[in-house]
């Protein structure tokens, strides 16, 4: 390598270097909270809309699923939700995530107050799946060859995820079949 080469080499090292140390001390620090997929917890508002004046409008009737039915089928409910009698479910929904998994969501209302709260809980994902997940990309080693990759996963059962990979560099191009598995 030249002088030139080396230098700006080294210095993109560095500077990745930084980057992985700054981002394992961020994770160490502030872990992202990881949510418990046997309990519904209660979530906060979002941010911008946790400062906006709630006021009361009048209401006639609530219509709401029969608490006692929604319990029989859905049993991750709180028990203080469960036995409070001015707590009323007046929704359900689902909501699709990556890696095979969803987000149960239940809608609260306190018969008193008539204010809502919202209650959500990931669900495991099942144990077979098609996904299509692609990634494509570069790579500059330290010998400055430039590797372009291709990934495409597309089964998953558990946690193992099935598919193909690819790279092709000026001298030679590799294929292969991979198992990879993530915990």
């Amino acid at each position: 390598m030249t002088p030139k080469r080396y230098d700006a080499f080294a210095f993109i090292v560095i500077v990745l270097i930084i980057l992985a140390i700054c981002s394992a001390i961020w994770q160490w620090y502030i872990p992202e909270p990881i949510p418990d997929p046997t309990h519904f917890t209660i979530q906060p508002p979002i941010k911008k809309t946790d400062t906006i004046e709630r006021v009361d409008i009048p209401i006639k009737k609530v219509v709401t699923l029969k608490k006692k039915d929604v319990i029989k089928v859905i049993k991750a409910i709180p028990e203080e939700i469960k036995q409070d009698d001015t707590k009323e479910i007046t929704a359900t929904a689902v909501t699709p995530c990556p890696e095979g998994t969803s987000i149960e969501a239940i809608s609260i209302i306190d018969t008193n107050t008539g204010a809502t709260t919202i209650l959500t809980k990931p669900t495991k994902p099942s144990l077979f799946a098609f996904e299509n997940k692609q990634e494509i990309g570069v790579r500059v080693g330290s010998n400055q060859q430039i590797d372009v990759f291709a990934r495409w996963q597309f089964v998953r059962v558990g946690s193992i995820h099935l598919g193909v990979y690819g790279e092709i560099n000026p001298k030679e191009g590799k294929g292969a079949i991979e198992l990879v598995y993530k915990p």
